[in-house]
């Protein structure tokens, strides 16, 4: 079996192991109830675990792509150095500004329901929202997944960059299992919504790859995530008088053409 063969079946094993165990005699209930949740941060928390663990004995015994364990580690952009806070400061800047009309609508709501939005959060929700699936998806995602596929990210070019997010897209295809069993509703719906998680899922693997490999740190992908998950997707349609839609519509535009720019510029080695 050729190298690049036997790296996807590699990486398939590695990525299916974060979404099987989930469903291995799981605790049945809400996704959102603490009972589930604590079960399955349990669950994806030995998984990654053991794909970190793996991986590098892949990357020797297998794929032969890594000479040494050390090598497949440095493949995996474990390590913090010098740069790495720097890297995580320029990439969470640059998502701050992407999401700078949901950051204003927001602040919109005003201090009273901005507090009783957060008195109402629960702690093993936000854990998990973002500490837990950030750290667990992207050190699968991105550092095991990617770690596989170290020798062929010279190029920002790549097309695993590309090609590798889908995993990461498919494995939301879970929300919508989860959906169908808590509260059962017409597939159509199910099925577009579904559509929708993993495109933008994809997108955001997309960008998380070319982060990785431009610092060659999964930890600015975990900030990354984090915010994301904080952020969630931006709206499409918002309420209010025309100069506050104008308002809304021109931040958003400007954080999206300011990422854009800022962000290829980083990408080909230039500092923010």
């Amino acid at each position: 079996m050729d190298p690049k063969t036997s790296t996807f079946w590699c990486s398939f094993a590695v990525t299916s192991l974060y979404v099987l165990v989930l469903y291995i005699k799981p605790i049945r209930g809400n996704r959102d109830s603490v009972v589930v949740i604590k079960s399955r941060l349990l669950r994806v928390s030995i998984s990654t675990m053991v794909s970190l663990l793996l991986t590098p004995v892949l990357m020797v015994s297998v794929t032969k792509q890594a000479s040494s364990y050390s090598e497949a580690l440095g493949y995996m952009g474990l390590s913090i150095g010098r740069s790495t806070f720097k890297d995580i400061w320029t990439v969470l800047k640059l998502f701050v500004i992407l999401f700078n009309g949901s950051i204003a609508e927001y602040l919109s709501w005003g201090i009273d329901s901005i507090e009783e939005d957060w008195s109402a959060t629960q702690f093993w929700q936000t854990f998990r929202n973002l500490v837990a699936a950030p750290l667990t998806e992207e050190l699968t995602y991105r550092s095991c997944l990617m770690g596989l596929y170290g020798p062929w990210l010279s190029s920002p070019h790549s097309e695993i960059i590309y090609f590798t997010p889908l995993f990461f897209g498919l494995a939301h295809i879970t929300h919508a299992l989860d959906a169908r069993i808590e509260r059962p509703q017409p597939m159509a719906p199910l099925v577009l919504g579904t559509l929708f998680r993993t495109a933008y899922t994809t997108f955001f693997g997309i960008l998380a790859n070319l982060i990785f490999v431009r610092s060659n740190s999964i930890w600015p992908c975990v900030a990354a995530h984090a915010w994301c998950n904080f952020m969630g997707f931006p709206l499409l349609a918002v309420d209010g008088h025309v100069w506050w839609k104008t308002t809304y519509y021109s931040l958003s535009c400007f954080g999206i053409w300011y990422f854009y720019t800022k962000f290829s510029y980083w990408l080909q080695g230039n500092d923010l």
